[in-house]
């Protein structure tokens, strides 16, 4: 055994290093074994795995369960003044989806790499769920995108389903300005919304959606033009 302060041989450094890496391989293939399984789970449960929320896989009907779920918990008598009480202060029949869709994710993935990219995808999730209500419902649409869904219950009007849509997109942007301000006036989300009612079928809350989805590209385009305008009146 070498005492303290022999100098190891070049073959004992050898010998180490070739541990050390070895060790590090084994590591990377743990982590990525934990990280495969946890993707499974993830996929067992039909939830994303990186923002942790449900994703949009028969979104239609859950909107119809949960829309007819709400109403029954309401029914305290029908045709009573205290059930009319009830069903005006809450919107009744009345509910609402929401189309979110970040902007400049794209851009900042080509600019600054997926990982940043990844990190705005995760902030903006976790906004906009803290933005709900526990019988409201929110989605991811898809795995890699970057759009998200809600169902506001018991909303009487589409400004009521605007207003924390509002809300989420401004706590969104003070945080790129904190987090990332080098994204400031490159990256935000717009959102449109669009009212539903529990009589709808499955198709019609579809057709709902892709109008709310179709809206939101009329407020990219509008953002769009409000971004060039003030670039244009920095350069004058």
């Amino acid at each position: 055994m070498k005492s303290l302060g022999t100098e190891l041989s070049s073959s004992e450094k050898e010998e180490i290093e070739r541990l050390s890496e070895e060790n590090a391989a084994l590591r990377k293939k743990l982590a990525e074994r934990d990280l495969e399984i946890y993707r499974l789970q993830c996929a067992e449960k039909g939830l994303d795995p990186m923002t942790k929320l449900p994703l949009m896989i028969g979104f239609e009907n859950k909107c119809i369960s949960a829309m007819k779920k709400f109403e029954d918990t309401k029914k305290v008598a029908p045709l009573t003044p205290i059930y009319n009480k009830v069903k005006h202060a809450r919107g009744g029949t009345k509910h609402c989806i929401g189309y979110v869709d970040l902007d400049g994710v794209a851009w900042a993935n080509k600019a600054y790499g997926h990982e940043v990219g990844d990190k705005i995808i995760e902030e903006a999730a976790n906004i906009l769920n803290r933005r709900r209500r526990p019988e409201d419902l929110i989605v991811r649409r898809q795995m890699g995108g970057d759009e998200f869904l809600f169902l506001f219950l018991g909303t009487e009007n589409e400004e009521a389903g605007t207003k924390p849509l509002l809300d989420a997109r401004t706590h969104f942007e003070e945080l790129i300005a904190r987090r990332f301000p080098y994204l400031v006036g490159k990256v935000s989300f717009s959102f449109a919304v669009k009212m539903v009612n529990s009589g709808m079928t499955e198709d019609q809350v579809r057709e709902a959606i892709n109008e709310a989805d179709a809206n939101t590209f009329v407020w990219k385009d509008r953002r769009k033009m409000s971004r060039v305008a003030t670039n244009l009146q920095g350069e004058e």
